[in-house]
């Protein structure tokens, strides 16, 4: 007796507009966040390897980017609310940068997007679509812990508030790892000890049914450490990573069949890395900015 009707799903990476999946000219994909939620996994490199048609390649520090149509990890593009991630290394974006547990969804868009993205998106792109604030005038807040094999420590915890027209959403991430060894003849263990945290405020103002506003934010942090031998030789060193990315976004509706967006993004990304000797010289030393 009552009237239902089947909602078809919605991706926005693939023209930068709202379009139903069947109208992209592109093979897309897409990964709720309840599939991430009931997966249990915590970061997103893991998330990727359990899809068909990607593959997840390792780097030089032990991380993994995403390999996507045949073309090495250079040439795909990863968003975070529409927006880029810098910080490449050898031209692999480190996937494990990303926590889970506050995303909404996961837009897979296989093919080239360069004339939307730029070059580097000649593979395909992935935008990683984070929950939103909700205006409910309620307090809401919630915190995770996942223990896991090398000493590994995930901690997530959100904060919600809202009132009248404003949201505010406040999430955070600590993860710590004593890391893993495939091989006892390496000059370093396959992935060396790590912590990192992550920090993502968000506030939402609605100032009317045609106009919102956006202000979202990004703080990541990393800290690694780096024990190695080389026959009596000893080294020792750390790798520090600081990120952060900030947006101002205005919507505005005109008509059902116009709509403006305006956008202000701005992102810096730090890598300083070194490895001493055992009379504590320089050895070798990296940075980038």
């Amino acid at each position: 007796s009552i009237k239902t009707n089947q909602l078809q799903e919605v991706i926005v990476t693939g023209t930068r507009t709202e379009r139903t999946v069947a109208t992209l000219p592109l093979p897309t994909q897409i990964i709720s966040g309840e599939n991430i939620r009931k997966s249990g996994l915590s970061r997103l490199n893991e998330i990727i390897q359990e899809q068909t048609g990607l593959i997840t390649v390792p780097d030089f520090g032990g991380g993994e980017g995403i390999q996507m149509q045949g073309l090495d990890a250079t040439y795909v593009m990863i968003l975070i609310d529409g927006q880029p991630l810098f910080g490449r290394s050898a031209g692999t974006l480190d996937l494990s940068r990303i926590s889970v547990n506050n995303i909404d969804r996961i837009e897979i868009v296989k093919g080239a997007s360069s004339c939307l993205y730029g070059s580097e998106a000649l593979a395909g792109v992935v935008n990683i679509i984070t929950k939103k604030p909700t205006i409910t005038n309620k307090i809401k807040g919630n915190i995770n812990y996942k223990l896991a094999t090398f000493n590994t420590h995930d901690v997530s915890t959100t904060f919600e508030y809202g009132k009248n027209k404003v949201g505010i959403e406040l999430f955070g991430n600590y993860f710590k790892t004593n890391g893993y060894n495939l091989s006892d003849n390496d000059f370093l263990q396959t992935v060396e000890p790590y912590y990192n945290f992550t920090i993502q405020p968000k506030v939402k103002i609605n100032f009317s049914d045609k106009i919102n506003l956006s202000l979202n934010s990004r703080i990541y942090n990393q800290n690694q450490d780096y024990n190695a031998e080389i026959g009596t030789d000893k080294y020792v060193g750390e790798s520090n990573i600081n990120e952060w990315n900030n947006s101002i976004l205005l919507n505005q509706t005109v008509s059902d069949k116009f709509k403006l967006v305006y956008d202000l993004y701005a992102t810096n990304y730090k890598a300083n890395e070194y490895l001493n000797d055992q009379n504590n010289q320089p050895f070798d030393e990296s940075k980038f900015n």
